[in-house]
């Protein structure tokens, strides 16, 4: 799974903006559309899902 990938910014309505991310991704941290995920802004800005992560070594 890449570690790193450029996303465009995408309309979302007439105030909202927001970026798409990859389907590996969202399978990989287990997400799906209505998913809550944190976002956090301290110089860059990190998305970090608030589901479990998948045990990928077991």
């Amino acid at each position: 799974m890449p570690q790193k990938e450029n996303r465009k910014i995408v309309r979302i309505g007439k105030t909202s903006m927001g970026i798409t991310l990859p389907k590996a991704w969202l399978r990989y941290f287990a997400l799906n559309a209505g998913d809550q995920v944190e976002v956090v802004s301290n110089g860059s800005i990190i998305v970090k899902p608030l589901t479990k992560i998948r045990q990928a070594e077991e």
